[in-house]
């Protein structure tokens, strides 16, 4: 997900109030997923803190 896509997807829930959970699937490696969700949840806080 490139940064100004993210941000503008967040930006829309935040702008409609959206309040529920939000699910991103990212196998970067099936065999070990650990490190690609801990790179997914990195960048995702970077995207929310880069717009606070």
């Amino acid at each position: 997900m490139r940064t100004n896509t993210s941000r503008r997807r967040f930006l829309t829930l935040i702008r409609i109030g959206y309040s529920r959970v939000v699910a991103f699937e990212h196998e970067k490696n099936a065999e070990d997923p650990l490190p690609g969700l801990a790179e997914s949840v990195g960048y995702v806080r970077g995207v929310l803190a880069a717009m606070a």
